[in-house]
């Protein structure tokens, strides 16, 4: 039977593939929220890099910039602490290539 809206109307099949498509394209848009998916999560731990002594500090001295470098490390501060780290008071004697706590 046709009707005025005849011509708009869709059958229950085309409808199904229509709003399936619908679906994908709301999956392939996302959320619009940036975040590190888990294999970049499961590799971060490699991959960053991370404030290590890149000679040996003593206690109580005061860590400048020749003291410290970044290399990839597993554990340690960010690189984005770096100005942060130069100017305080190493809290215990480091060796060379370990990770510098705060």
């Amino acid at each position: 039977m046709e009707g005025p809206d005849h011509r708009a109307s869709t059958e229950p099949g085309e409808f199904k593939r229509m709003i399936d498509s619908i679906h994908n394209v709301e999956l392939a848009i996302g959320s619009g929220i940036k975040k590190p998916n888990q294999d970049e999560k499961n590799n971060a731990e490699v991959v960053l890099k991370r404030i290590v002594a890149q000679r040996r500090i003593p206690y109580g001295k005061i860590i400048d910039v020749d003291d410290i470098c970044a290399k990839r490390h597993n554990v340690g501060i960010s690189v984005k602490y770096w100005d942060i780290i130069v100017g305080t008071i190493a809290r215990r004697t480091y060796e060379i290539d370990e990770a510098i706590e705060m």
